[in-house]
């Protein structure tokens, strides 16, 4: 076999492994395959970033560590997340680093800090008697949602992010005071679909942003 045909086949053999590696982490949840998942392909995002809130009095404690101060459950992230909405969700994150942070400094970028991402069953009925909005089916239950820290940002910074979501394909938006719901459950639920949450700007409608994130 002469060496163009050899560098052929190995080039051939690692891009049939790498989709397969793409397709196996994207579409199903073994957490190995996931995990080479977020190393080949995610830019932004981790899938620790969305672990859930551990639950005094039901997680044990060899399943909690401590993170910014908080308790989390191990691995809930990458156990429970729905790939396809987190490579979503680094997409957009990547339209605003080509966009926006490439042109602004550093006090000035914008970014994707998650508040909630997955959220186990008994965190959710947690924040119910906290008071918070936490529905029953909450597409958080499933990993199809994440909660965006919007606190500090001026009303163009939540536009260009929201920007960013709908143009990744997002359709469903909560709309808060300090934090932006997105979530792509949008199967079992109404889409489009905006809502809003108390103190939140009713003004924003997520898909008629005058802005030129664009140009």
């Amino acid at each position: 076999m002469k060496n163009n045909q050899k560098i052929a086949l190995v080039l051939l053999i690692m891009s049939v492994a790498y989709f397969g590696i793409y397709f196996i982490g994207m579409y199903t949840d073994i957490k190995i395959a996931k995990k080479i998942f977020e190393k080949m392909n995610l830019r932004f995002f981790n899938y620790q970033e969305f672990d859930t809130r551990a639950v005094q009095g039901v997680n044990n404690a060899d399943e909690i560590y401590t993170r910014n101060g908080k308790q989390y459950v191990k691995d809930s992230g990458i156990e429970n997340m729905n790939t396809v909405f987190v490579a979503q969700l680094d997409n957009a994150r990547t339209i605003i680093e080509k966009e926006v942070n490439q042109l602004e400094a550093n006090d000035e970028k914008i970014k994707f800090i998650i508040n909630s991402g997955y959220r186990s069953p008994e965190y959710n009925d947690y924040l119910k008697t906290q008071g918070y909005d936490a529905v029953d089916n909450s597409a958080h239950t499933i990993g199809m949602a994440s909660d965006i820290n919007v606190f500090g940002y001026t009303r163009e910074q939540r536009e260009i992010i929201l920007d960013s979501l709908v143009r990744a394909g997002f359709k469903r938006f909560g709309i808060g005071k300090n934090f932006i719901h997105v979530d792509n459950d949008d199967n079992k639920r109404p889409s489009p679909a905006v809502w809003f949450y108390s103190g939140a700007d009713t003004s924003i409608d997520p898909f008629n942003l005058d802005i030129n994130s664009n140009d």
